[in-house]
C-alpha cells in the first residue's frame, strides 16, 4: 500500500520549503518494515514561478531595449516590483509598465512641474493619503523616489481608479489630472481629454506585443 503526504513550511506567508514524502507498506503476508521517500525542494519566494521568472526577465530586456540608464539589479527590482504589485491588485503588469513609461520614462527622480515624483509620477499629498490607507510608515516626501514605494503607492492608487471609473480611458484621465476632477467631467457628461490615455493605451498595445501574458 501506497502512502503520500506534503509538508511545506512557510516563512514570511511564503512557501520556501517543501517536503513531499511516500510511505510504503508492505503486503500483509509479508513482514518488515514500511520504506520512506522523502524529496524535499526549496523556492524562492520572489521568483519562484517559472511565469514569474519568463516576466520578470522579459521586463528587464524591455527596460534596456527602453535605454534605461540603470543598474541590471535596479532593473530587475522594478520588474519585481511591478510583477508582485500587479499580482496583488489583478492589474496587467503591462499596463503598469506602459503608465510608467508615458509617465516618467522610467526615471525614479523624476520630478513634474507639478511636483509629482517618481516613476508613476505620486504628488506628495496623494502618496502620504495612499500610505496611510495601505499601512506603509510615511518617512516624507522621499519615499516616492523608492522604486518599491513608489510602485506600491502608484498601482494600489490605479487599482481604486480603475474600479470607480466605468473604463480604462477614464480611469488613466483621472488618474493623470485628478479623480474629482474627472467625476467632475463625467457628472457634467463631458468627454476628457484624451491625450495623456491615448497615450498610455498606445504603449500598452507596445508592451502587450513584445511581453509574455501574465
Amino acid at each position: 500500500m501506497l502512502r503520500a503526504f506534503a509538508i511545506t513550511v512557510l516563512i514570511g506567508g511564503a512557501a520556501l520549503l517543501s517536503f513531499h514524502s511516500t510511505v510504503f507498506d508492505p503486503p500483509e503476508e509479508q513482514t518488515g518494515t514500511a520504506s520512506l521517500s522523502f524529496h524535499c525542494t526549496i523556492s524562492d519566494p520572489h521568483e519562484g514561478k517559472t511565469d514569474c521568472r519568463k516576466i520578470i526577465g522579459g521586463t528587464v530586456a524591455y527596460l534596456k531595449d527602453e535605454k534605461v540608464t540603470l543598474s541590471e539589479r535596479k532593473m530587475r527590482a522594478i520588474a519585481r516590483h511591478v510583477y508582485h504589485e500587479s499580482e496583488r491588485y489583478h492589474i496587467d503588469y503591462r499596463l503598469i509598465l506602459a503608465l510608467m513609461k508615458v509617465e516618467s520614462n522610467f526615471k525614479n527622480d523624476a520630478v513634474s512641474c507639478k511636483g509629482a515624483l517618481g516613476l508613476l509620477q505620486i504628488k506628495p499629498s496623494l502618496g502620504k493619503t495612499v500610505a496611510k490607507d495601505i499601512g506603509m510608515k510615511w518617512k516624507g516626501d522621499g519615499q516616492l523616489h523608492e522604486p518599491d514605494k513608489n510602485i506600491r503607492i502608484g498601482v494600489h492608487h490605479l487599482s481604486g481608479l480603475m474600479k470607480d471609473f466605468a473604463t480604462l480611458p477614464s480611469a488613466l484621465h483621472a488618474y493623470n489630472g485628478g479623480a474629482s476632477r474627472a467625476r467632475a467631467l463625467d457628472a457634467r457628461k463631458e468627454h476628457p481629454t484624451v491625450r495623456f490615455a491615448s497615450a498610455v493605451i498606445k504603449e500598452y498595445s507596445k508592451t502587450i506585443s513584445v511581453l509574455p501574458e501574465p
